[in-house]
């Protein structure tokens, strides 16, 4: 019953989740035509001033001339109501329609910001235009080697404009969100376990990678863009990451090949520490951005990724890695790596503009299987605590009877001396003859006779109290409580019948006969020896009178 409504309610969990990323996946449809039918690309015939088609997305800088001006002839066909919607890199630009002053963007650059703002989206209200007019962009371009210009340019709703950039780009917005979410929760579990434990240390630095790899991989995807409206931060960000990332991936690797001492690893961290220092003091003083410096971050991570594979070698070499931790730890940090190496390549090549693809890739795989890994190891010790429990209760169980053993009660006594006002009642109980039984009639017809007195005790007062055997033939109870006195006279009664309904219907050889004494015990005394030691007496003195009379 349990499984089908585990299961049952994982559906309704599921199902929730693809009614979500429906939202942002379909379309919104209707009967009927829209006013506006775009989206038109809007990327062609755009001219310079030599009247040359030049390419939005990839514009140079000239002979030192980083102003450049585009013209595009509008079409009337092509006009319906849009507006003008693309997205620029690092060119900073006025927008007219004919002669007339439409859009301006120049952003605040410099300091800690830094001299680029990276990537932007723009949706721009067009006023009417007819046939033949012009509009004309008047651009500067930033000094960056890379990616100026603009792409994606269309003719359409911007509401519609920012909704198709949402679809193409959710899928890899919510892959980095859940990766970011996973390296999170794994953080914060291991760095719980670390401060309680000490142990885990390796998976929180895998958390820590898997956070920095997933904001790293988020930049890049334009839905935080558009969401906080603010590239200048998010480049800061992205880049800081990069600074920071060696280090938890180095740290990994001491810890995963127990060469925390490593001089290598040191100086790699101390390396990373300088690299982020001069980041936040070179690029607010205006002498470098944070993408000239972007050089040092790619070798430091290159350097990063060498170390860990000389010192992973030689762990392997001395057998210090466990198996399994090399089947999965070891496989997922690789491909993790491989990816990003991948991705550096495709940079320097100009291959994309999305700088993180493969390693968005490589990151799923990563998380992937450091999850499937983590479940195991959490099986694995959900077993070994189960073992551990049973361990402990078989420690305090006695197994003969299932009653707690003289290990629990003396647990139980340490507890009561904690203890500082109140009162319990003693009862020492021994099983009369024993001895005889087992002598004349074998032990197994001894053990039955434990197991009887044992139900008779338990029955009689273990509900409103303790009870242990701490003997082969000697029972403890317990009784707490403001009633512990009526729950003696009451327990009593039933402690006397239930002998006798013993005897009566199993008629056993020997007749069960348990004799007791019973004090009680102020817990401000701290001394429960003593009382121990007179419930002792009161039950010898019981045994002697029940065999003076005759009982046994």
């Amino acid at each position: 019953m349990k499984h089908i409504r585990a299961i049952v309610t994982s559906f309704v969990g599921i199902f929730l989740l693809f009614l979500i990323v429906t939202v942002f996946v379909t379309d919104f449809t209707f009967a009927g035509s829209k006013l506006n039918s775009g989206p038109y690309s809007f990327s062609e015939d755009w001219r310079d001033d030599n009247g040359k088609k030049v390419v939005l997305n990839d514009l140079q800088i000239v002979d030192d001339d980083r102003f450049v001006t585009l013209r595009h002839k509008i079409n009337g066909s092509d006009l319906n109501g849009e507006s003008l919607c693309f997205s620029s890199h690092n060119v900073v630009f006025n927008v007219y329609a004919n002669d007339e002053l439409i859009y301006d963007f120049h952003p605040e650059l410099g300091g800690f910001v830094g001299k680029y703002y990276g990537t932007y989206v723009h949706t721009i209200s067009l006023p009417p235009l007819k046939d033949g007019d012009t509009l004309r962009l008047e651009c500067e371009l930033l000094e960056t080697s890379k990616w100026k210009g603009f792409e994606n340019v269309k003719l359409q709703q911007s509401g519609d404009y920012i909704n198709d950039i949402f679809k193409e780009n959710f899928r890899k917005f919510l892959i980095c969100f859940i990766m970011f979410v996973f390296g999170l929760i794994l953080f914060i579990f291991a760095a719980v376990e670390s401060f309680v434990h000490g142990s885990m240390f390796e998976t929180m630095c895998l958390g820590i990678v898997t956070m920095l790899l997933s904001v790293w991989t988020h930049s890049q995807t334009q839905v935080l863009h558009i969401l906080t409206g603010n590239t200048t931060v998010l480049r800061i960000i992205e880049y800081s990451v990069l600074c920071m990332l060696p280090i938890p991936m180095m740290m990994f690797i001491s810890e995963f090949t127990r060469c925390r001492s490593s001089k290598l690893v040191r100086a790699d961290i101390i390396c990373c520490l300088i690299n982020f220092t001069a980041q936040f003091i070179l690029v607010p003083f205006g002498v470098k951005d944070y993408v000239d410096l972007l050089i040092f971050s790619h070798l430091l991570i290159i350097v990063s990724a060498v170390i860990s594979i000389y010192i992973t070698r030689n762990a392997i070499k001395k057998q210090i890695i466990d198996k399994t931790q090399c089947r999965y730890l070891l496989t997922s940090f690789t491909i993790i790596v491989a990816s990003g190496m991948l991705d550096m390549v495709r940079y320097y090549l100009n291959v994309s503009h999305d700088a993180a693809e493969v390693t968005r890739i490589g990151l799923f795989i990563f998380v992937m299987i450091l999850a499937y890994y983590e479940l195991v190891q959490l099986i694995n010790v959900r077993v070994k605590s189960r073992e551990s429990e049973v361990m402990a209760k078989l420690a305090m169980e006695d197994t003969l009877t299932g009653m707690q053993n003289r290990t629990a009660f003396t647990a139980y006594e340490k507890k009561m001396l904690e203890r500082t006002s109140g009162s319990c009642l003693f009862i020492h109980f021994d099983v009369n003859c024993l001895k005889k039984v087992n002598d004349s009639y074998g032990h197994a017809e001894g053990d039955k006779h434990i197991i009887a007195a044992a139900n008779v005790i338990q029955s009689s007062f273990g509900n409103n109290g303790k009870c242990f055997r701490v003997g082969g033939d000697e029972f403890f109870a317990v009784l707490d409580g403001e009633n512990f006195r009526q729950d003696y006279e009451s327990g009593l009664a039933v402690f006397k019948k239930m002998q006798q309904d013993y005897n009566d219907s199993e008629n056993p050889p020997v007749k069960l006969s348990i004799a007791h004494g019973a004090t009680e015990y102020e817990y401000a005394l701290k001394d429960t020896e003593s009382a121990i030691r007179t419930a002792d007496s009161l039950m010898y003195e019981d045994k002697q009178r029940m065999k003076a009379v005759g009982s046994f």
